[in-house]
């Protein structure tokens, strides 16, 4: 696990190499809409289930209400919600194991994915997998998408 010194570097890093929040410079259709639509959709709706529990109340509030708009905004995706609550890969490694049996129609959220370099590491393995077709870095969440209808693999960097 990072020192709260080494993560405020890496999410002012984050913050450096990140795309632009309001969608500037995203030149895919899919990607455009998601942060128009997704990430910065603002509704006074309060989620109903509290799934990520793990992180500072700010935190946590933002990846559950993120969450609740991903399944609003795409009813039809199933979405998996894989978190680290423990200082081990092992729960990455068996993800990166069942990611073969992954649809069109399956969304992952990564939470912790910059916790440590363990963490990271497994991030980065996981989003070379063929069957991934997009990936999201939001800094406390990884979004992984599965679509075959993108012509080469997306991989994105997006403040949030």
């Amino acid at each position: 696990m990072y020192s709260k010194f080494r993560l405020l570097q890496k999410y002012l890093l984050y913050l450096w190499r990140g795309s632009n929040s309001k969608g500037h410079g995203v030149h895919s259709p899919f990607v455009f809409d998601f942060i128009i639509n997704v990430l910065n959709k603002s509704s006074q709706e309060t989620p109903s289930e509290f799934p990520v529990q793990q992180y500072s109340n700010a935190v946590n509030r933002k990846c559950n209400l993120l969450l609740h708009r991903v399944k609003s905004y795409y009813p039809y995706l199933q979405v998996h919600l894989i978190s680290q609550s423990s200082n081990d890969g092992r729960l990455f490694e068996k993800t990166r194991k069942a990611m073969d049996q992954m649809g069109e129609q399956d969304c992952c959220f990564f939470i912790g994915i910059h916790h440590s370099s363990e963490f990271e590491n497994s991030w980065l393995e996981i989003k070379k997998n063929k069957k991934v077709t997009c990936s999201i870095d939001l800094f406390f969440v990884g979004i992984l998408f599965f679509k075959k209808d993108f012509k080469e693999k997306l991989d994105f960097m997006i403040r949030f």
